[in-house]
């Protein structure tokens, strides 16, 4: 079985949602942030990059990019500095892709299948690839030595995924078309069923 982290990514400021948490957006009783969580299924351990003020999911890690508001690659960071991570790989997910399941599916079996031919080794990242759409680095799986690597060289904070990954050697997996829609404005919300309120009292 391939062992794993895994890193949910809540830290940004919804600046398009007009400040309202992505990872308190609601789907019946559900949070987008649950969603997440059950989507990192498997993971030794899971941490949330989110506000300190953020509830998260029982067993879960909570810390905070440093400084705030600074990038998902800080928060990647701070993921990877957790005390509860100790497995080489990690699983970053943003926390608004509610259909990441069949993604996340798709990464793992890739991962396994280049650990049985003894490829794992030749790739510091894989990244989901929905069908009609191009990698998503918030959906991918990471190794970690890799990228504490890149982090030496040069500090996380407002810094692009993108910038990462021109130092690392990836490959692209191919998921389920859909799989990789996020929420970024109250359109894509209501689109994909979520409602725009933060945590009920």
């Amino acid at each position: 079985m391939f062992a794993f982290d895994a890193v949910v990514l809540a830290g940004g400021r919804s600046a398009r949602l007009g400040g309202a948490p992505k990872a308190l957006l609601r789907q019946g009783g559900e949070r987008l942030l649950d969603r997440a969580a059950a989507a990192t299924d498997g993971a030794a351990a899971l941490i949330v990059v989110a506000p300190e003020t953020t509830p998260v999911p029982a067993g879960a890690t909570l810390t905070r990019e440093d400084p705030p508001f600074s990038g998902p690659l800080a928060g990647l960071a701070a993921g990877l500095d957790a005390p509860t991570r100790t497995s080489g790989w990690v699983l970053a997910l943003a926390c608004d892709i509610p259909g990441a399941v069949p993604a996340v599916a798709a990464l793992l079996s890739r991962a396994e299948q280049l650990a049985e031919n003894g490829e794992l080794a030749d790739a510091d990242a894989l990244l989901a690839q929905p069908a009609g759409d191009r990698p998503q680095p918030l959906l991918a799986l990471y190794r970690v030595a890799a990228l504490q690597q890149e982090f030496a060289r040069r500090a996380p904070a407002d810094r692009s995924m993108w910038s990462v990954l021109d130092g690392l050697a990836w490959q692209p997996v191919p998921a389920p078309a859909g799989s990789g829609a996020d929420v970024d404005t109250p359109a894509d919300a209501a689109a994909l069923g979520w409602r725009i309120e933060q945590e009920e009292q």
